[in-house]
């Protein structure tokens, strides 16, 4: 009787876990969401890097225009 309560609560435990592990539907919004999220961290982190680095580049062009 105990051997037959434990195998079913076993049957039970596996079902639900692949009930909950076995649908992978939403794995690449997920991930894509984690892209972005980790994306605009490091866009946060080196924010002044980034704002110096494009103010160089955007002079240089100013100012090689400007010598035309």
């Amino acid at each position: 009787m105990i051997r037959k309560y434990k195998n079913n609560i076993r049957l039970n435990l596996l079902k639900l876990h692949n009930k909950l592990y076995g649908d992978n539907r939403g794995m690449g919004t997920i991930e894509l969401v984690l892209i972005i999220i980790v994306i605009l961290g490091i866009l946060v982190i080196f924010r002044s890097n980034i704002e110096s680095l494009i103010n160089t580049v955007f002079g240089k062009i100013h100012s090689q225009v400007n010598s035309f």
